[in-house]
């Protein structure tokens, strides 16, 4: 039975792949050789899915080949049939023969992806590493959890917290809650004081949600009478923890939603119908918020009907999953600008996004590839919001032949981060590296300076609390 359900899975998504390179065909070229994507597809998707069968759980896996189909089967398919294949928004001249260069890139990178994800999945055999403790939740289509038997070093860390939010409040505009703060800040205008306070936050995030949760369900199953007032405020909490964010990227504000109800399904089982429908309705509604605040479909208002959705998806697609005009664009930054991809300049590109290292930087203000990259984008100078997509950002410091280099990186580290949370099963890796996780399943429109980024502000301080506080509690520091 299972192997039937698997082989229908495979045979549906090998279909899509043939219509789409039907549907390519049968409409008049806009790209060249733009088949070639849903073709390479059609090749690599046996070896995800079977990746996606092995691995006992995991939403990287899941939500990567969701993003392959994404972006080598229906965003094709929809530059197909818009007729449009550079999007609106750019404000550049891609010529033909750099479409199909970068049609031939993003296979090459499709290939060395798998290829590395292949390997990841063949070597991970730290899935049945025995448990440190006791302290275990089962459950049948996760695995088992392992709970701390100490908190102290977290609970300072959230009181150390409120202390410097009292003390630097404009720390918290960095931060939304459902709707986008209309006073939002960003941390390049923070002191390092401010900034340091905002990686307390976010750390103080994690654990007081883990545990609050965790106190709520010992609570419930003391409990013989208030069980439904635990679980209710235990969804209460899911939910505000859930809405609270920093940015107005849709990625980030969706997987930590998820990663907020994954958390939930952990500590207190399978959800209800109900409470399932209720968290998915709320969630779509602040992604509208989020779309709303971002303004992103201005380009298409001229546009009515099926054609404006059409138009908007595909537009989505290129912007979040690097699709092939962006790469474009990349190739066009490397042509113009590679002059100044020089070591030096690649090693400030890497550091100058991580928190509190921006600010002393002596070249902080340094125009680099991002610069560059919106300068090809837009125009002009005058907006930076666009991501050169990661075979993009390897291509212009590299070159062709080692363009992957920072996709196999990114793999690199998702592969650590899956075998320190494979090991020991603890609930705190399983949730920290649930939102970091989702986010390099979307690589391909992602570079090593978002990366870093988010490395900065949600794993390196919080696995360094994490650590202090396997080895330190204040009994032990009282006992000295």
């Amino acid at each position: 039975m299972i192997i039937r359900s698997r082989l229908s899975v495979l045979f549906l998504l090998e279909l899509f792949g043939v219509i789409a390179i039907l549907v390519i065909l049968s409409f008049p070229t806009v790209v060249p050789f733009l088949w070639i994507l849903p073709l390479f597809y059609l090749l690599v998707i046996p070896v995800l899915l079977n990746t996606v069968f092995k691995a006992k759980f995991s939403l990287f896996y899941i939500l990567f080949v969701f993003t392959v189909f994404l972006r080598y089967v229906i965003h094709p398919v929809l530059i197909s049939v818009t007729g449009e294949a550079v999007e609106t928004a750019i404000n550049a001249s891609i010529s033909s023969n750099t479409m199909t260069k970068a049609a031939v890139l993003m296979v090459y990178e499709l290939l060395v992806t798998t290829l590395v994800i292949w390997m990841i999945n063949y070597n991970n055999t730290v899935r049945d590493s025995r448990l440190i403790t006791s302290d275990k939740i089962d459950d049948p289509l996760l695995g088992r959890y392992v709970l701390p038997r100490n908190t102290s070093i977290y609970k300072v860390v959230i009181f150390v917290s409120l202390i410097l939010v009292l003390l630097f409040p404009r720390s918290m505009s960095f931060f939304s809650f459902a709707v986008v703060s209309l006073g939002r800040i960003d941390t390049a205008t923070m002191s390092v004081f401010e900034q340091i306070a905002v990686i307390f936050i976010i750390t103080s995030k994690y654990f007081a949600h883990i545990l609050i949760l965790t106190w709520l369900k010992k609570k419930n199953d003391e409990s013989l009478k208030n069980k439904k007032f635990y679980s209710l405020i235990a969804l209460l909490c899911t939910l505000v923890f859930g809405c609270f964010y920093y940015g107005t990227n849709r990625l980030i504000y969706l997987f930590t939603f998820v990663a907020s109800l994954f958390l939930y399904r952990i500590v207190w089982g399978k959800f209800s119908k109900v409470v399932l429908s209720l968290f998915l309705f709320l969630g779509v509604i602040i992604l509208g918020l989020l779309t709303q605040a971002r303004n992103y479909y201005n380009y298409y208002t001229g546009l009515t009907g099926l054609k404006y959705y059409l138009f908007s998806v595909k537009s989505i697609i290129n912007a979040y999953l690097g699709g092939i005009s962006n790469v474009g664009v990349a190739i066009n930054t490397a042509e113009i600008y590679g002059g100044n991809a020089t070591l030096g300049n690649l090693v400030v590109d890497l550091l100058r996004p991580i928190v509190g290292l921006n600010k002393l930087l002596p070249v902080r203000d340094k125009e680099l590839s991002n610069s560059f990259y919106n300068y090809v984008f837009f125009g002009d100078d005058t907006i930076v919001s666009q991501i050169m997509p990661m075979i993009g950002y390897g291509y212009y410091y590299f070159g062709g032949a080692f363009a992957p280099a920072f996709n196999i990186v990114a793999l690199w580290l998702f592969s650590v981060l899956e075998k320190m949370r494979s090991k020991t099963m603890r609930i705190e890796l399983i949730f920290m590296f649930l939102t970091i996780s989702m986010r390099l399943s979307t690589l391909f429109g992602i570079n090593m300076i978002i990366i870093n980024n988010e490395l900065s502000m949600q794993i390196i301080f919080p696995l360094f609390v994490y650590w202090l506080n396997n080895k330190i509690s204040i009994k032990q520091l009282s006992n000295r």
